[in-house]
């Protein structure tokens, strides 16, 4: 009998860890019981937590939509950067009356106003060619170096046994580093005649080429050309200046495009019409204002999409917006509908706002543009017009300082990010102690039931034993009776 006893001690012993989890002495699924107590235990608390997290997480992604939206608005009010004559609203158009002769372009620096332009004579380059050499490309020139210069600047290259041909130096020429613009190419006449054509990238009396050559043999003087010594080539087209008239006055220019002849005003030269008026007018690019007011209205009703349900309610489905009733994005949007709505102080009294433009407010906040009441605004006080959206206090103005401040690192915004990430580390915190707990309950849970079951499987050996003796006891009073 006390082998029996031992022998089952033995084994609940070699079981222990089993009976965690399979409950040897009662049969009951531990491990599935001490999740559920334990889970019943801290539910007040993970769920508490939980609401914590899920309403700290709608938030930090409601803010970052909400900055996202504005930072995005900010960013495009940068094609309508300027005030005043600056403004990209202060739009002028320049047209000629004659597209071969010349084109124009006007910036905020130009006079509305037409004016009678003569284009005398084009900017050109300089263009040499050499005298004939017999032996075509192969030629042999000399060594030595070739001090080539385009007006002011110069360049040097070194002629040897390797590159004194004639294709050899024009291959020099053009690959040679700090070339200020002289290209070099071979032409080709009856048999193998090649001359070597030098041509000036730069247009203007100022910028002609000239050649000297020193050192080596001495065969390169072939190639020397200067005002003074013109023998080695011909002058195929000479460096010339464009010459043009404005209003009377002449101008020259050592290119053909023309920005220092008219204020704000450049021309792009085509062809020359010499003692021919061609007429230039300068007027304010009203097309131009209303694209660009379209595209503000377009961006602005773009942020105005992404903002505006993050405080909105839909009473079919009760769902209220992450920031409704929020006073961060009640407060931002009452500083656009000012700076939207307000007059400008300094832009008449007239064409003062943008509803004078034909900006208006749509039931949902977005806005609409009636061009027809734009045109006429343009047409009566363009200026005004460009006061309101690009003067100084304008709307694009307001809206800048609006936003730079909202979004600026010590703005609301931020402010409102740095709490957010404050209670996310209290609920990082309470989460780890939450954890801490669980595991503390979970472990004295385990261990009550184990016991439980040691004692049940030590009862069950008890009762078994029991059971046996009897039967042993019975069996013997029967075989004596």
């Amino acid at each position: 009998m006390t082998t029996t006893t031992a022998s089952t001690a033995t084994t609940a012993s070699a079981t222990s860890g089993i009976l965690q989890s399979m409950g040897l002495g009662s049969g009951l699924d531990i491990n599935n019981i001490v999740t559920q107590l334990t889970q019943a235990e801290m539910n007040a608390e993970t769920t508490n937590v939980a609401a914590q997290q899920a309403d700290v997480t709608s938030k930090v992604s409601a803010l970052g939509t909400l900055k996202s939206a504005l930072a995005t608005f900010q960013s495009s009010l940068s094609v309508f950067s300027g005030t005043g004559k600056n403004s990209a609203f202060n739009a002028l158009s320049a047209t000629s009356s004659d597209s071969t002769v010349f084109t124009a372009t006007a910036s905020a620096g130009a006079a509305v106003g037409s004016y009678q332009v003569q284009v005398q004579s084009l900017a050109q380059s300089q263009q040499l060619i050499s005298h004939v050499f017999s032996g075509g490309a192969a030629s042999s020139i000399g060594t030595g170096t070739l001090n080539l210069s385009l007006g002011s600047q110069s360049l040097s290259v070194t002629i040897d046994s390797t590159n004194n041909t004639l294709a050899g130096i024009r291959d020099a020429i053009n690959s040679a580093a700090g070339n200020p613009g002289i290209s070099a190419a071979l032409v080709y006449g009856t048999g193998n005649n090649a001359q070597l054509v030098l041509t000036s990238s730069r247009t203007g009396v100022a910028n002609t080429i000239t050649i000297n050559s020193s050192g080596g043999d001495g065969g390169l003087s072939a190639l020397n050309y200067s005002s003074g010594n013109t023998s080695n080539f011909t002058e195929q087209q000479a460096a010339q200046d464009a010459t043009i008239s404005i209003a009377g006055v002449t101008h020259t220019s050592s290119s053909n495009v023309v920005s220092d002849a008219l204020d704000g005003v450049t021309l792009n030269l085509v062809t020359a019409k010499p003692n021919t008026n061609i007429n230039l007018t300068v007027t304010n690019d009203s097309s131009h204002v209303t694209s660009l007011l379209q595209s503000f209205v377009t961006a602005y009703n773009t942020m105005i999409q992404q903002i505006t349900p993050l405080g909105s309610y839909d009473a079919s489905t009760k769902t209220a917006g992450p920031m409704l009733g929020d006073s961060l994005l009640t407060g931002i949007q009452n500083q656009l509908f000012h700076a939207m709505g307000d007059t400008v102080s300094n832009a008449g009294s007239v064409y003062n706002s943008l509803a004078s433009l034909g900006v208006t407010t749509n039931a949902d906040g977005t806005l609409s543009l009636d061009t027809n009441v734009l045109n006429s605004a343009l047409n009566s006080n363009f200026q005004n017009v460009v006061s309101v959206m690009g003067g100084s206090g304008g709307v694009v103005d307001r809206l800048n300082s609006m936003l730079n401040t909202a979004l600026s690192s010590a703005g609301i915004i931020q402010t409102r990010g740095n709490n957010l990430t404050t209670q996310q580390t209290s609920i990082d915190n309470e989460n780890a102690a939450i954890a801490a707990r669980t595991a503390v309950i979970q472990q004295r849970y385990m261990t009550q039931f184990n016991a439980m079951d040691t004692l049940l499987a030590q009862m069950q050996n008890t009762s078994s034993f029991l059971t046996q003796q009897f039967n042993a006891l019975n069996k013997v009073n029967n075989s004596n009776g």
